[in-house]
């Protein structure tokens, strides 16, 4: 009895982090959520960054 249960909780945690795999590699950018609420892009076009004359060149 005790192997079933070891077995069906090793099962569900193989599930588990196969799950996030999954979803990190499907996701486009962010996180692994696939949410895309992380997505650096986006903040990047709102922040307006401006680089000092004596850096340019």
């Amino acid at each position: 009895m005790e192997e079933v249960v070891v077995g069906i909780v090793f099962l569900i945690a193989v599930l588990y982090i196969g799950r996030h795999f999954y979803n990190q590699y499907r996701a486009d950018k962010g996180c692994p959520k696939g949410c895309g609420s992380c997505d650096i892009a986006k903040e990047m076009k709102k922040a307006e960054v401006r680089i000092p004359d004596h850096l340019k060149g």
